[in-house]
């Protein structure tokens, strides 16, 4: 049990030592040198904890998360179905995700040498949630189903079958509308990635929740809209 306990600490502590390396210098200026240094611990330490920086730089993004974790629920809390809930949740999720595009970009659409799915297997979104528990409040949220999933796609999947299920749109359409909006996103976030200022930045975002919009009402059912 001290071992375990033990084990969470220093996982804790190289973890803040990454995201406060990200905040200060963004993802590039990371290095296992500069988080062992800020952490207190030597680099082969790291390297008892975690196969590669990357998984560190990945664990570290998710606490960018927090803002649009807390207040998801109050943000949606006007919508009158699951077609105007799923339309704010995408609204509110650009509003955070163009705030930093980089560290969602790294977050959803990890160009690392692992797979999601690795990281699933040894570093599930739960356990995260246990190291630093103050991230997410588990019961005060009906989207935790949705925030504990990795997969942006399997987030939206989630949405999309509120609106299959009030017959907004036809559970044929579920991957095409998801892989479509998916598609979207990405590419507007990496447009953002690029951008040289605010102004330019919230152009791209407002382009980008229209487009999302767009193909929502062009998968609507005809006797629903």
């Amino acid at each position: 049990m001290k071992r375990k306990s033990n084990e969470v600490n220093v996982k804790k502590k190289l973890i803040e030592a990454t995201t406060q390396l990200i905040d200060e210098e963004g993802v590039k200026g990371v290095s296992i040198r500069k988080i062992a240094s800020k952490a207190g611990y030597t680099s082969g330490t790291i390297y008892l904890y975690f196969e590669k920086i990357e998984e560190l730089i990945f664990l570290s993004s998710l606490k960018y998360l927090k803002q649009y974790n807390e207040n998801l629920e109050s943000y949606v809390k006007n919508a009158k179905n699951s077609y105007e809930e799923n339309i704010l949740v995408w609204r509110f999720f650009c509003d955070c995700s163009f705030q930093e595009p980089e560290i969602f970009h790294s977050i959803f659409f990890s160009s690392f040498e692992f797979q999601t799915n690795k990281i699933n297997e040894y570093y599930e979104l739960k356990d995260f949630y246990k190291i630093f528990p103050e991230e997410i409040k588990e019961f005060s949220s009906k989207f935790y189903p949705m925030l504990l999933k990795l997969s942006l796609k399997e987030r939206n999947k989630y949405l999309i079958g509120k609106m299959v299920k009030d017959k907004y749109i036809s559970p044929s359409h579920i991957y095409s509308l998801n892989q479509s909006q998916i598609f979207i996103y990405k590419g507007f976030l990496e447009q953002a990635m690029k951008s040289k200022n605010k102004k330019e930045n919230d152009r791209i975002k407002r382009s980008c929740v229209r487009a999302i919009e767009q193909i929502y009402k062009a998968y609507l059912l005809s006797d629903s809209e």
